[in-house]
């Protein structure tokens, strides 16, 4: 939309063509229309009188600015831009809409060396929005705007909720009873029964899986020996069955008795019949 509270409008000579002057800081130094712009700039707003035409200084120069680039408006809608794309082989005009955009695959303005050909391109992809552009405008701005708040409220709530359930753990298990009778009312499945044991079961792989770092030892039988190592890159050492220390032989002697990939609470986990780690004694 055309700003004409920051901006007076400075014309080129033609009434709807030139550029936006500040009102709390205006160029120092003349202000001109860039010399490759110009053919196309005049004869455009000559051909759609209806249309404004205006730009801001972009390039700075010793004795003077440019504008290099106009915006071109319909009823202060924004329908599209000009500006100038300098190449090995000359000067191209460069038309920019979201019209052109929405139908080209690489970049999003069409290019030209020839004025009737640029004007032809703005004769047919500039304008006021259509009944449909406006309805497909305002319904992706109304995407981004309501699922943009929601993603924003949906974090909010969830970091909210999840302070004030980290902290509930010890008063559901302390309550269990009413608390499960409660949620199951409120129409949770009853599965929500089987929580007690799912929290065990998950505070022994836990346990498990933090003392991996340091906190346990790994134990791999190799024929009648043990080869055991504390912590990952320490010396590992190997031990008959009557030098393995019997805190350690105990637990592994419990370990033995599960199934592969089974855990015990306290005491460790089986992995097959030759690799345990044994979760070490507290002290």
């Amino acid at each position: 939309m055309l700003n004409d509270i920051d901006f007076d409008f400075v014309d080129f000579g033609i009434p709807n063509l030139g550029w936006a002057k500040s009102k709390a800081i205006p160029p120092s130094k003349p202000v001109r229309l860039a010399n490759k712009l110009e053919p196309l700039a005049y004869e455009a707003a000559k051909k759609f009188p209806k249309w404004v035409f205006r730009g801001a200084p972009q390039w700075g120069y010793d004795d003077h600015m440019e504008v290099a680039k106009l915006s071109v408006y319909e009823n202060r809608e924004k329908i599209g831009t000009l500006s100038i794309n300098t190449t090995r082989i000359g000067a191209k005009y460069v038309i920019s809409s979201d019209r052109i955009t929405s139908t080209r695959k690489r970049g999003d303005g069409a290019q030209t060396g020839d004025t009737n050909k640029a004007l032809a391109l703005m004769a047919k992809h500039f304008g006021g929005k259509t009944t449909i552009e406006k309805v497909e405008a305002a319904r992706s701005a109304l995407y981004r705007g309501i699922s943009g708040s929601n993603m924003g409220k949906h974090t909010a709530y969830t970091q909210a909720k999840a302070v004030l359930v980290k902290h509930l753990d010890t008063y559901i298990f302390d309550n269990f009873e009413a608390v499960s009778a409660a949620a199951i009312a409120a129409g949770a499945d009853v599965s929500v029964l089987g929580l007690p044991k799912a929290k065990e079961d998950f505070d022994t792989t836990n346990k498990i899986d933090k003392a991996l770092v340091n906190t346990g030892v790994l134990v791999l039988l190799n024929g009648s020996d043990y080869i055991i190592q504390e912590q990952a890159g320490d010396e590992t050492l190997v031990l008959s069955s009557d030098t393995l220390p019997s805190a350690l032989k105990g637990k592994l002697g419990m370990l033995k008795l599960l199934e592969d990939n089974h855990f015990m609470k306290d005491v460790g986990y089986r992995l097959n019949a030759t690799t345990f780690y044994v979760l070490a004694e507290p002290g």
